[in-house]
């Protein structure tokens, strides 16, 4: 056998060096550039996954459908928005270059970011159970086989054999250990080897002899790095970690996963934000399309009146007034499809913030009824309010916290690292590892018979210290941490006064277009006297069709503005609870921690939203028209 072990590593030494130039040396011959091109050319792609999206085409002007109109609340839209977007959109990333689902979709916000933190991590630190995961005992075992011959050329070196005989040293090791790191920085280990040797030397007691341990070692830090308070911020402190890092403990990771679930409360107050501002444009978009095909009627009314009166044989018609009607008209038609053009666009971007397909056979309309009424908040209350409320805040003060903790950390490894060392052990020989049957010695022919007996000991006990001359990495992060602090603390101050600043702009635009809203109702009224004034004149012949039609164009833009002002309106009541920071209270929406969804896979929790409806005004009576707001059917502009 060790004739055949012999040949065979002799061979493979051979084979290795005859083929070593081939293999490390670079060929010069041509050949290589083909080589390089068919393999540059031979890439591997990914399966392609073919995503079945189930939608009918989009709507457009031009071609018309009778499509079920869906009357759609803000409470309804909201909820729908909370429970169909696994992934967060944003209003401003539709058509942006920098569209985050497309770009880059990992940092997209989810639903599934706060149990992503838990489980993982993103804020630098892992998760409160990797964290937790330190502290695990460990168990280390292994054994390992050898043999050895070697001719030996001393008779006292080699232990009695004469000069030129084989050395025969059969050998192998056991051993197990099971270590467990404390809370306090303490490690404890209890560890137990055995190492059997088996030789020809004549001078030993036993051909072969089991030698092992058992034993126990407990470390201690004193100093640097020492405490369960620095344990609990930074995590274990291993000794031979020239970067120790004091990010790691379970403290801070559940600093990190409460900033997750803050972050994710902020995701959800900027969709339902957007949710509700583009269901006011989809609200202003109807209703500027109720005005515009309103005009179009209007127009198409006045232009066959102006064509009778001049088939009737009218002086004051003639066919350049007919012309100027006809023109109007064509106008008021092109608007109108403009209008409806503008009203499915706007719908098909709610849609998308709903997580609803680009088109299921339904055309949404919002039923809810706007504000009119207004809205006089308490500035001192208000202020009070947003800076205990707001999310940025709340991060902020978590950042400032967590940078606290790990400054103090820091700190305590700017000081020598001084460890309590101790150990016990107690000691087994024997010829055989379990039983002596066979040996020549009663006391030492078990091996854990020795071991039993404890009267082989050792123990040991002291002092260790490292000390890193200069500190210079410590020092430098203490710095570090000092200086971040120091900005995060100043932000916290200016974050304050800029939010003071928000809510402010919010006071006076509430002021502002409550008082466009009342102005511009005033200026509506005036224009349809107008209107109606002239009608009754052309009527009459008292005036000309320029005049009129002058006025019906000024009609339909006071219309509209005053429809504008009354959906911006109700975007400012809406965000000046954003900017308080009460707007998931004003929508109705309690966070709670749930269950993952039955299509993911997990068992981790993650934060799921739910929307409770107010019960304090039906569907039924949100459609009754309030001040001319009321919605026509949606119909073809031709």
């Amino acid at each position: 056998m060790p004739h055949c072990w012999t040949k065979l590593v002799a061979g493979l030494a051979l084979l290795l060096g005859s083929s070593g130039c081939s293999l490390f040396e670079r060929s010069s011959e041509p050949n290589d550039v083909e080589f390089y091109k068919v393999t540059a050319g031979n890439v591997t792609y990914a399966d392609a996954v073919t995503v079945g999206v189930e939608t009918e085409e989009p709507r457009r002007v031009r071609h018309p459908r009778d499509d079920e109109v869906w009357e759609l609340l803000l409470e309804d839209a909201s909820r729908i928005a909370l429970s169909g977007n696994a992934l967060i959109r944003q209003r401003g990333d539709f058509l942006s270059d920098g569209n985050l689902l497309l770009n880059n979709p990992d940092q997209n916000p989810s639903v599934l970011d706060p149990a992503i933190q838990e489980s993982g991590g993103q804020y630098g630190g892992g998760g409160i159970h990797a964290a937790k995961a330190d502290f695990d005992p460990q168990f280390n075992t292994g054994v390992n086989w050898g043999e050895n011959l070697l001719v030996q050329n001393n008779r006292f070196l080699s232990g009695g054999l004469v000069p030129g005989a084989i050395l025969s040293d059969a050998s192998s090791l056991f051993n197990a250990q099971l270590q467990k790191q404390f809370e306090s920085g303490g490690l404890f280990s209890v560890a137990h080897n055995w190492n059997y040797s088996s030789n020809n030397v004549p001078s030993r007691l036993f051909g072969s002899v089991y030698v092992g341990t058992l034993q126990a070692e407990y470390r201690h830090p004193l100093w640097g790095g020492a405490g369960r308070e620095f344990t609990s911020i930074a995590g274990p402190f291993y000794r031979g970690s020239d970067r120790p890092r004091v990010d790691r403990g379970i403290v801070i990771s559940r600093l990190n996963n409460e900033m997750s679930a803050v972050d994710f409360e902020r995701q959800m107050q900027l969709l339902l934000k957007n949710v509700e501002e583009q269901y006011w444009e989809l609200y202003l978009a109807y209703r500027i399309y109720d005005n515009e095909m309103a005009a179009r009627n209007d127009a198409k009314s006045l232009l066959d009146k102006v064509v009778r009166r001049a088939e009737a044989g009218f002086q004051d018609v003639g066919a350049a007034d007919e012309a100027q009607a006809r023109q109007n008209y064509l106008q008021r038609k092109l608007r109108a499809a403009d209008a409806l053009s503008g009203l499915f666009e706007t719908e098909s971007r709610l849609r998308r913030l709903l997580g609803l397909p680009v088109n299921d056979g339904r055309i949404i309309r919002p039923i809810q009824k706007p504000v009119m009424d207004e809205l006089s908040p308490d500035w001192e209350s208000s202020l009070v309010e947003a800076l205990s409320r707001r999310i940025e805040l709340q991060q902020q003060q978590n950042r400032i916290r967590s940078l606290s903790l790990q400054l103090k950390a820091a700190k305590s490894l700017t000081r020598p690292y001084v460890d309590l060392v101790s150990g016990y052990q107690v000691n087994g020989f024997g010829d055989n590892l379990f039983s002596s049957e066979g040996s020549s010695s009663d006391d030492f022919g078990s091996a854990y018979k020795s071991l039993a007996r404890g009267n082989q000991t050792g123990w040991n006990v002291g002092l260790q210290m490292t000390v890193p001359i200069g500190f210079r990495y410590a020092s430098a992060q203490v710095r570090n941490l000092e200086l971040r602090l120091a900005k995060a603390t100043s932000a916290l101050s200016l974050q304050e006064q800029e939010i003071s600043h928000e809510l402010a702009s919010v006071f006076q635009r509430l002021d502002s277009w409550y008082n466009a809203v009342e102005t511009n109702r005033e200026i509506r009224e005036a224009a349809r006297q107008r209107v109606k004034a002239l009608e009754a004149d052309y009527s009459a012949g008292r005036t000309n069709l320029d005049l009129l039609l002058r006025s019906r164009i000024s009609l339909v833009e006071v219309q509209r503005e005053h429809v504008r002002s009354v959906v911006t309106y109700n975007r400012v009541v809406m965000e000046y609870y954003f900017r308080k920071g009460a707007l998931l209270d004003h929508s109705n929406v309690q966070l709670a921690e749930g269950s993952w969804s039955a299509g993911l896979n997990g068992s981790t929790q993650n934060f799921a939203a739910s929307i409770s409806l107010s019960s304090e005004e039906s569907p039924e009576a949100a459609q009754e028209a309030d001040d001319g707001f009321g919605h026509s059917a949606l119909s073809p502009v031709d």
